[in-house]
């Protein structure tokens, strides 16, 4: 029995070394670092403009990856963005950075200054923040000439405002504001892989690092605040800096925007930005054409209201005035109610 016990064990042990032997060794998965510039901006004035660049590790194996560049919008504006390779496949490529032409080197890169982030695994940005995909063109170059190099992506930057000296940090080298990089997704070639429908040659990387860009600016000594616009749907159109107590600078908006619901004429902001005390959130305020009563559609009651205020039977209030106005003349008069009654049976396709 002793001897069956000691010849079965030997036969498992035997089993597990083959089994050990012949199994796939585990695979080096590479580490891929994002690496934001530091830029002197410092002697730059508002309305001036720096180039600032992010690059990706060179010899990372790189394959495809997604990107925020989170820049402060308050302070900066995106104007221009370009990009080209790094290492192995800059000989393999003709174009080259040109300071007149920003978008003369562009390859493959594609961006998106508008990003609102997105749902399910892949994180929200800030509003209003660039969003940069690179996808390796496998059918343009040599893939192993991609794997050597890394993409690098070159932003121009206007300056918006100076930021005060409550937002900027400060080390050695003067105040500053951070150009953080937020990855989304990024994969990597399994080298020996077979690139054919249904096989997986390429997995996430797993060590991921990031190093934010520094932007050095001349802060200023004032106390500002942040105002945020938002347009009729909610979306960001842009962000501005007010003095404590100042007025804010709206941006321009469409005056009329038509939809399912009808025609809607913009009316204004639904906060007074002419008094700035703190950081605020602003909303444009659309009002539906033709709706005197405020009801939220068009229909004949409208047109009756209108023909009362008209004839000074009664009187609108403001938001109902400027709904009822048609032809924007300041008023209502019989010519607005005939348009309303004429809409509201549909014999108009529109009124504005």
């Amino acid at each position: 029995m002793k001897k069956l016990t000691a010849l079965a064990l030997a036969v498992i042990m035997a089993l597990s070394l083959c089994g050990f032997a012949s199994a796939e060794e585990p695979r080096t998965i590479p580490a891929v670092t994002y690496t934001g510039e530091t830029v002197n901006a410092a002697s730059l004035a508002v309305g001036e403009t720096f180039y600032w660049t992010f690059s990706i590790s060179e010899g990372s194996g790189m394959f495809s990856g997604a990107w925020l560049v989170d820049y402060p919008e308050e302070y900066l504006t995106p104007v221009a963005v370009s990009s080209t390779w790094s290492g192995g496949l800059s000989s393999m490529i003709s174009d080259t950075w040109s300071e007149g032409t920003a978008y003369s080197d562009q390859i493959t890169v594609n961006t998106n200054k508008s990003y609102q982030g997105a749902t399910g695994n892949v994180p929200v940005g800030e509003p209003n923040n660039m969003y940069i995909r690179v996808l390796l063109g496998l059918n343009s170059f040599s893939y192993w000439g991609l794997q050597m190099g890394g993409p690098v992506i070159r932003v121009k930057f206007r300056v918006k405002a100076l930021p005060p000296m409550s937002a900027a940090g400060s080390d050695n080298g003067g105040r500053f504001i951070n150009i953080p990089i937020i990855v989304l997704d990024n994969y990597y070639y399994v080298e020996g892989s077979t690139i054919a429908p249904g096989n997986t040659y390429y997995v996430p990387y797993e060590q991921v690092n990031t190093v934010p860009g520094k932007v050095y600016m001349n802060a200023v000594n004032q106390n500002l605040h942040t105002v945020k616009f938002f347009d009729i749907t909610g979306r960001f159109v842009d962000a501005v800096l007010a003095p404590h107590g100042g007025a804010a600078q709206a941006p321009e908006v469409p005056a009329v925007v038509n939809n399912d619901a009808g025609c809607y004429r913009f009316y204004g902001w639904d906060r007074d930005i002419s008094n700035v005390t703190q950081d605020m959130n602003v909303f444009a305020e659309y009002l539906l054409v033709g709706d005197a009563d405020l009801n939220g559609v068009v229909e004949a009651t409208d047109a009756l209201l209108t023909l009362r205020a008209s004839m000074e039977l009664m009187t609108l209030e403001a938001r109902g005035l400027f709904a009822a106005d048609i032809n924007g003349n300041g008023y209502a008069d019989a010519e607005d109610a005939l348009s309303i009654m004429r809409y509201s049976m549909e014999l108009m396709d529109t009124l504005v």
